[in-house]
């Protein structure tokens, strides 16, 4: 289990994504990118899915007022959810299968709205992306 598991996942069940600790979620997003790495998932595999995040990230910050995401925001991010789950389907039987399995179920859990529900929450959730990528590499 790692830190993921331990620590990430069960304080999502009661705080939203800006209230994780800094440290424990550059620790597993080494975790989580060395695992990719490892299992061989394509750099565009996982690109596909953070240039998405990232398009809403800019289109939100370009929305000026609220701290909160509006429900257009929300859905966008929601709706990556399906699209990990079919591309996990996809990579069935492939080697790339376990990799996109595991960023299927990290980033499930990430897209949840109760996690997701202001500016800050997602610019935190973008920066945990950005370092599973970068460990990727």
């Amino acid at each position: 289990m790692g830190k993921f598991e331990e620590v990430i996942k069960p304080a999502l069940m009661n705080k939203t994504f800006a209230e994780l600790n800094a440290e424990v979620l550059v620790e597993s997003a080494k975790e989580e990118g060395n695992n990719l790495l490892a299992e061989a998932l394509k750099n565009n595999q996982l690109r596909k899915f953070y240039d998405s995040v990232k398009q809403i990230e800019r289109r939100t910050f370009r929305m000026a007022g609220t701290k909160a995401l509006n429900q257009d925001i929300l859905a966008q991010l929601v709706f990556l959810r399906p699209h990990l789950a079919n591309a996990a389907e996809k990579a069935r039987g492939k080697p790339e299968e376990y990799a996109m399995s595991r960023l299927h179920q990290v980033l499930d859990i990430c897209l949840i709205p109760s996690v997701l529900k202001t500016k800050d929450d997602l610019s935190r959730f973008v920066k945990y992306f950005e370092a599973i990528v970068a460990y990727h590499k």
